[in-house]
């Protein structure tokens, strides 16, 4: 048994608490034990732990590695704990945190899309009603129509586009 071991036996049986972002009493007391530990020996006792250990103490090994990496993400640990059961796990927390990523960039594409769909239709509807709106000679529905991105380069039939009735229409009602 190591000394890596011999916390986690201490901690399971004073019932400390062992989870990373725990914001009740933080870890504190299984954090002060293995602080007394340098990086390299947190890490070579890590090496050492059987798969039952991890798997029966998964939060406490977390805390591990999050303690035992300099950057605090566990890829500077990858290397170092290859072909370990203890890599093994660090593997499934960075497969994890890729699928995870790539599902909340898929979301965010889809959201994306979504809302150019749904500004293509207003775009469409309001260059539709901009029509009615001239005819009737409703200044504040024009802006509306404008800021929502109407097309004013529709022409009509006398050969002007919406722009130039737009602008004809404002200087008669500043006349």
């Amino acid at each position: 048994m190591n000394e890596l071991s011999k916390i986690i036996d201490i901690a399971r049986k004073e019932n400390w608490c062992t989870k990373l972002y725990c914001t009740t009493c933080g870890a504190e007391d299984f954090r002060k034990a293995i602080k007394k530990y340098s990086r390299s020996e947190l890490i070579e006792n890590l090496k050492e732990l059987t798969q039952y250990e991890i798997d029966s103490n998964r939060h406490a090994v977390i805390l591990c590695f999050y303690e035992a990496s300099l950057f605090k993400t566990g890829r500077d640990l990858y290397n170092e704990l290859q072909q370990t059961p203890s890599g093994d796990l660090l593997e499934k927390i960075f497969e994890h945190e890729r699928v995870k990523d790539r599902a909340t960039e898929s979301a965010e594409y889809e959201n994306d899309y979504r809302k150019k769909e749904k500004l293509k239709k207003v775009k469409i509807k309001a260059s539709y009603d901009i029509f009615g709106a001239i005819r009737r000679k409703d200044f504040l529905a024009i802006e509306a129509l404008i800021a929502k991105g109407a097309d004013l380069t529709q022409k009509q039939e006398n050969g002007l586009t919406l722009e130039d009735i737009v602008k004809s229409l404002k200087e008669k009602k500043s006349q």
